[in-house]
């Protein structure tokens, strides 16, 4: 993808935000991504059009559980799974195998959208 054009991501979240809703971003995948200075000035725009999903003791401990299933060990994919529970959402992710795996752990199934 050339710099400066809009991705998948960028064109999916446009589109919540013309429905008008506004695309959901656990704190975690934020500071997953985030590395800051100029070049991310296109990510800086994205998370700005974002409503930032905070997660408190509760949510800390749900992910924890779902983390001590077997095979389970991301604590950002786990953190997305819940909160996309919590607020009936869909995930979006390049790779979906493990974000599918810890909705199934979870006995959920994810509305999934693969970029």
């Amino acid at each position: 993808m050339r710099r400066g054009t809009p991705g998948k991501v960028w064109t999916l979240c446009q589109a919540e935000i013309s429905d008008p809703r506004r695309p959901l971003l656990p704190i975690g995948v934020l500071a997953q991504t985030w590395r800051g200075g100029p070049r991310q000035a296109g990510l800086s725009r994205r998370v700005n059009a974002c409503e930032i999903v905070l997660f408190e003791e509760p949510t800390a401990e749900r992910i924890g559980v779902l983390l001590g299933r077997p095979g389970r060990a991301d604590i950002v994919d786990a953190a997305a799974v819940i909160a996309a529970i919590e607020m009936g959402a869909a995930v979006v992710a390049a790779d979906p195998g493990d974000i599918r795996r810890i909705a199934e752990a979870a006995e959920h199934d994810l509305p999934m959208i693969t970029v």
